[in-house]
């Protein structure tokens, strides 16, 4: 299984320069890539083209997979604005990868209650977004798509409010799941961990 970018141009309404331009990229599964580069090249609009929030206005998106060759239903995301249900606590939150594809909701939540105490939130559990940190809801969200059964996982600054502790946790988590056959891309402001990818696209060129 592969994500394929192949001359791919996008341009923002107004802008007088494209963001991408012809930009050709294969993903390939068991992979991790990072994405990297300064505010504005276009990391997270990257992930939005590859998940299907985007349209390229040339070029194609496409998986190739045996399959599907739908990328947007088969994405698990991991966003800035973490994304989390108001008044559900946060062990409710990441049972709802779970919940979502018809798993019992006593199983659900015991295995989102494993991925939490992995991500050392396991007194958080019975908390709510309101009452967490900006990193321990983030870390929320990241439980709850390594609980998901999409074989893509987009990462967008996944340990952008992380200590360095937490951010080499969660980022061994998504080494893992490239290692169970997923497709892992990330744009990251982090260069240590890029470092750590198994693939590096730079988007200053």
């Amino acid at each position: 299984m592969r994500v394929v970018l192949e001359d791919v141009s996008f341009a923002y309404p107004g802008s007088v320069e494209p963001l991408f331009l012809n930009f050709s990229y294969a993903f390939d599964a068991g992979t991790v890539t990072a994405v990297v580069g300064p505010s504005g090249t276009g990391k997270s609009t990257l992930l939005d083209l590859i998940g299907g929030l985007q349209l390229p206005d040339s070029g194609s998106v496409e998986l190739h997979d045996a399959e599907s060759s739908r990328i947007g239903p088969r994405c698990s995301w991991v966003l800035q604005n973490n994304m989390l249900l108001g008044g559900r606590t946060a062990v409710d939150n990441a049972a709802l990868a779970l919940i979502a594809t018809g798993s019992p909701r006593g199983e659900s939540r015991a295995r989102a209650l494993d991925a939490l105490t992995r991500f050392g939130l396991s007194d958080r559990a019975d908390y709510p977004p309101e009452r967490l940190s900006g990193g321990e809801a983030q870390r929320v969200t990241i439980a709850r798509c390594f609980l998901s059964a999409a074989p893509i996982i987009l990462a967008d600054e996944p340990t952008g409010q992380l200590d360095s502790l937490n951010s080499q946790l969660v980022f061994d988590a998504l080494i893992e799941s490239a290692s169970d056959g997923k497709v892992v891309i990330l744009a990251t402001h982090d260069q240590a961990l890029a470092q750590q990818a198994h693939a590096i696209v730079d988007l200053a060129g």
